[in-house]
C-alpha cells in the first residue's frame, strides 16, 4: 500500500543520496 511505497522511496532517496 502507501506505506510501503512511501518507504521504497524514502529508501530511493536514501540511496541516491548516498551515490552523489
Amino acid at each position: 500500500g502507501l506505506q510501503n511505497t512511501s518507504s521504497l522511496v524514502e529508501a530511493n532517496k536514501s540511496f541516491l543520496d548516498a551515490h552523489k
